[in-house]
């Protein structure tokens, strides 16, 4: 026995098997005030989660890396740390970029220059601010790493939002 099925796509009803059944009426098209609203929240949010901060601190050093992402390979990095145990043993520390290579089809962490305290413990911390970092591929993530010449510490990833 054959069935015929007939679907109405432009109507609020559907024929099926020669049988009326009311559809639900079909919902007006979002307005572009309401996308306006919706695409101010995402950049709201996306902004709030573009700036981003993580601490190392241990025995002998702390310090903190800001990252402020601005895009999907590009970021600002602002670094400080401080010698917290006045022993002659400056720590240093650099930041780890994940990225995603399109030609291996794999991620990779590229690490960046050491950048040594060289002002002590009666300072405070040493500073390096808003150095540039743009990839030619996708920067999923970034990470900062500080050591003595005993050990070294590496913070968790601060992801980035683009």
């Amino acid at each position: 026995m054959r069935t015929q099925k007939t679907w109405a796509l432009l109507g609020s009803a559907a024929v099926i098997g020669g049988t009326l059944v009311a559809a639900a009426p079909a919902q007006a098209a979002p307005s572009a005030a309401s996308h306006a609203a919706v695409g101010t929240q995402q950049a709201a949010a996306l902004k709030a989660g573009a700036k981003q901060r993580k601490d190392v601190c241990f025995t002998g050093a702390c310090g903190s890396a800001t990252v402020t992402f601005t895009g999907r390979t590009s970021a600002s990095v602002s670094m400080s740390v401080r010698d917290t145990k006045c022993d002659a043993d400056g720590p240093k520390m650099r930041i780890h970029a994940g990225q995603w290579s399109y030609a291996n089809q794999k991620s990779y962490v590229w690490k960046g220059p050491w950048r040594k305290n060289t002002w002590g413990c009666k300072k405070g911390a040493q500073p390096w601010l808003n150095k540039l970092f743009k990839g030619e591929e996708p920067l999923v993530g970034m990470r900062v790493e500080i050591c003595t010449k005993k050990k070294c510490h590496t913070s968790a990833w601060m992801y980035n939002p683009y």
